[in-house]
């Protein structure tokens, strides 16, 4: 029979530190032509930024997070390409992808983040035109 005594086990620590980053204020929704109607309780708009895609389409990502979990909306213009829709899960990650069409074009939308693929879903569902979210 081995046996180690408990202060082989012991350290001088006293603990972890853990440092948190401030959000930035500077992250606005003002340019977004494109928003969740639904959001899980706690989330808040992370970060937002527009991207060019092929032939000089832009697409908007619009990341959320409550601290703990994240998600990012990803809307991209797309020609004659309303494939079909699909959530899938792997692990603690889940992605929906639908497609919606609009008066300026058809748009695929994405979300990925760490939640339950329901809730993925209801967000991707729920994404809309942030002119016809005033009209509702």
């Amino acid at each position: 029979n081995i046996t180690t005594p408990i202060s082989k086990f012991s350290s001088n620590e006293s603990g972890h530190a853990l440092r948190l980053k401030p959000t930035p204020d500077s992250v606005s929704s003002s340019e977004a032509s494109w928003w969740p109607a639904w959001l899980p309780s706690g989330f808040a708009l992370q970060g937002y930024n527009k991207v060019s895609g092929s032939e000089g389409r832009q697409g908007e990502r619009l990341t959320f997070s409550d601290g703990l979990s994240s998600f990012t909306v990803f809307v991209d213009h797309v020609e004659n390409d309303l494939g079909p829709d699909l959530t899938r899960r792997w692990h603690a990650t889940s992605a929906t992808v639908r497609h919606t069409r609009s008066n300026t074009g058809d748009f695929r939308i994405s979300v990925v983040g760490e939640l339950p693929a329901v809730t993925v879903s209801k967000i991707a569902e729920s994404v809309t035109l942030v002119d016809q979210l005033a009209s509702r």
